[in-house]
């Protein structure tokens, strides 16, 4: 815990990498700070004019709320986890703004001029990382879903069956969102497959859509009968080599997200 704890405030201001990074790409710029280090000094001010006046009790509830707000993140898998640190980003602007005030009132014109530069420079370290991160992280969002439903929408009737991997995560909310279905129609349709194990509910089809776990592709396609034409949407090179590659869709780095193929 302790350890966790340590880390998840390291790499919460400076990415100091004292363990795992956070896998949670689609929440913060990997191999960046998530709360600006220009507002530490602020930060350093404002928690020492709390403990200086921490008899009165709104200064102990935010403190209570500073001790307590990195331990969903620290307890819990993955972490430091971006997103179960939600409460904890709130109380540092709280604190950090307790911090400004104090100088303001001292130097109004150096803290004007030191928040300016802050917010610039601060500005200056993201936008460089930002600009990178849509391209070499698109992966992370799910990227290729929409050029993937479009494609598939195009040669519907040409088929069957389309069997789409879950790789990247639920096939069918892309579907029916990017064609768009008719969500009537999706919800009493008589096709719909679906389960519940391992505390989800796992829809595994509808219509002529079957959805499969990516390492199961090929022992599932290697046998279709040759007069049911089916249509395969996979991961990069997961698929028997007799069948004929149609289309390649790409992540925005270039690097192959889906392959769909025609069945023989």
């Amino acid at each position: 815990l302790i350890f966790n704890l340590i880390s998840f405030i390291s790499q919460s201001f400076i990415n100091l990498n004292l363990s795992k990074p956070s896998i949670q790409y689609q929440f913060s710029l990997p191999n960046f700070f998530i709360i600006s280090p220009v507002l530490l000094p602020f930060l350093i001010f404002g928690l020492f004019y709390i403990l200086k006046n921490i008899s009165q009790k709104y200064f102990q509830i935010i403190l209570f709320w500073l001790l307590i707000s990195p331990i969903p993140s620290s307890i819990t898998r993955d972490a430091p986890h971006v997103l179960r640190s939600i409460v904890f980003f709130p109380i540092i602007i709280i604190i950090s703004t307790i911090g400004i005030n104090i100088i303001y009132k001292k130097t109004p014109k150096l803290t004007t001029l030191l928040i300016i530069l802050s917010l610039l420079f601060g500005q200056y370290l993201f936008w460089s990382k930002y600009k990178l991160y849509a391209q070499n992280y698109s992966s992370s969002w799910q990227y290729g879903y929409q050029e993937m439903v479009g494609f598939v929408k195009d040669k519907y009737q040409d088929y069957d069956q389309i069997i789409i991997t879950k790789k990247y995560g639920e096939p069918h909310e892309f579907i029916l969102f990017y064609w768009p279905w008719n969500p009537k129609e999706y919800q009493n349709s008589p096709t719909k497959i679906w389960d519940y194990h391992a505390n989800w509910y796992w829809i595994d089809g509808f219509d002529k859509f079957k959805f499969i776990n990516d390492w199961e592709i090929k022992d599932i396609t290697l046998n279709i009968p040759q007069h049911i034409k089916t249509l395969l949407i996979t991961s990069p090179n997961n698929y028997n080599q007799s069948n004929h590659l149609v289309k390649t869709i790409k992540f925005l780095d270039n690097t192959p997200a889906f392959e769909i193929l025609e069945i023989k």
